[in-house]
């Protein structure tokens, strides 16, 4: 991993809280750079279907291992679906530390798949889209307002959208729809922020090596009869085949989205803003 000097510096990553997220590497690859790091989810100790996850300790055992870093740290359980919270995230941001520099948000849900969209229940498709996009939403208009605090320059915004952002997906019209409108979120707030100096991107992956399929996988053990774990490990799609095409053979893993945040946040990227950037081993080329 190439070395930034975040020092002094404060993040803020949501969906950070589960053993396998992209959020927990974004936020432990902050912390090894050397910047304070807000961590926030909806639970303090996000639910698994993964026996291995028996013992984690979520948020506040990322804290503990920031602070065995020298860096500080803050655990804060919130649903961005909710404007309330999403204000209380960033003001204990904002009491704990004084300022925020880096807002990442990983928070997402996958949602039902494999469902027609004339048949997709209505309550499904208002969570995918409160948490995928109106989340989102509410939570960046909190942390602009908190990035103001002691001048703008150097802040950053780092969004993740997804593969299906960008191109239909047959059978998960909510989630297309709701990654299609972070990105327009993105290229609007980043013409908006530019003349403060605040450079918002975002990443769009297609397969990772994470928890994000971990309850899909829980549906499918159930209806095999067979135990989840199996499911996980031989999931080739999310657990790392080359059923999806991918050029290089394999997924992504949490620490390639955070070298890349990194990148996007540091002092070496000052002209980059309004972008969405394809992770997806050279599956689409666009």
């Amino acid at each position: 991993m190439y070395k930034y000097d975040f020092k002094g510096k404060v993040a803020l990553v949501t969906g950070a809280g589960s053993a396998q997220s992209m959020g927990r590497e974004i936020a432990m690859e902050f912390a090894r750079q050397g910047a304070d790091v807000v961590v926030a989810d909806k639970f303090m100790v996000p639910p698994s279907v993964r026996k291995e996850n028996a013992g984690w300790g979520g948020l506040r055992q990322i804290v503990s291992e920031m602070e065995d870093l020298g860096v500080r740290g803050l655990a804060v359980e919130g649903d961005i679906a909710d404007p309330k919270a999403c204000r209380r995230i960033a003001g204990e941001a904002i009491d704990k530390f004084g300022k925020l520099d880096f807002f990442v948000n990983a928070v997402g849900i996958r949602g039902p798949s494999g469902i027609l969209t004339e048949d997709f229940d209505p309550e499904a498709w208002k969570l995918v889209l409160d948490v995928n996009l109106n989340g989102v939403f509410y939570l960046t208009q909190a942390v602009v307002k908190a990035m103001r605090i002691g001048g703008t320059a150097g802040k950053r915004i780092v969004y993740f959208s997804s593969q299906a952002g960008v191109e239909g997906t047959p059978l998960m019209t909510p989630y297309c729809v709701a990654k299609h409108g972070v990105l327009g979120l993105m290229k609007s707030l980043s013409k908006e922020l530019a003349p403060d100096g605040i450079l918002v991107n975002a990443i769009s992956p297609l397969t990772f090596a994470t928890n994000f399929r971990d309850a899909t996988a829980a549906v499918e053990a159930e209806k095999r009869g067979v135990d989840v774990d199996d499911i996980i490990r031989g999931d080739k799609i999310s657990r790392g085949g080359n059923d999806l095409n991918i050029p290089l053979g394999r997924p992504g893993y949490p620490a390639d989205a955070a070298a890349f945040v990194m990148y996007l946040c540091s002092d070496g990227n000052e002209y980059m803003t309004g972008q969405n950037f394809l992770m997806n081993g050279g599956n689409r080329c666009l």
